[in-house]
């Protein structure tokens, strides 16, 4: 049951590598590890219902736990902006839908492809703050 909620939770939502890694390192030759940005609520998917926060003790807020991992879990808050479980999907039901993979990846993989142009966005967004900071500052 761990394995499937750690499945669900993080499914398909991807770690950029860390912006300042050198991609062409030669420490990244062969197969050796790669430094990938921080965990954020981003990373993980959502799902404030009734249900799944009853029978979960609020394991369905799991951005806010990648965001203050140092917060008790009855204290986690909902983050909306965090990516969100269709509406009535809670844990329950997304670990079941989970087990039938065609299902899941019918209901799922709008929502990844969703959340992966967000976070393309958030990363251009990011880039062009850091290029005019530097531009600011050569000046």
């Amino acid at each position: 049951m761990l394995e499937t909620v750690n499945y669900i939770e993080h499914w398909g939502l991807e770690r950029a590598p860390a912006p300042d890694w050198e991609a062409a390192d030669a420490s990244t030759a062969g197969g050796a590890p790669v430094r990938y940005e921080r965990v954020a609520p981003h990373h993980s998917w959502n799902a404030n219902t009734l249900a799944t926060n009853t029978i979960s003790f609020r394991l369905q807020r799991h951005a806010d736990h990648h965001a203050h991992s140092e917060r008790p879990y009855p204290r986690l808050r909902d983050m909306p902006a965090a990516p969100q479980f269709p509406k009535g999907l809670g844990y329950p039901s997304a670990m079941l839908l989970a087990m039938v993979p065609a299902a899941w990846f019918a209901v799922m993989g709008p929502r990844v492809a969703a959340e992966r142009a967000r976070a393309a966005e958030r990363r251009r967004a990011a880039a062009a703050a850091a290029a005019a900071a530097a531009a600011a500052a050569a000046e």
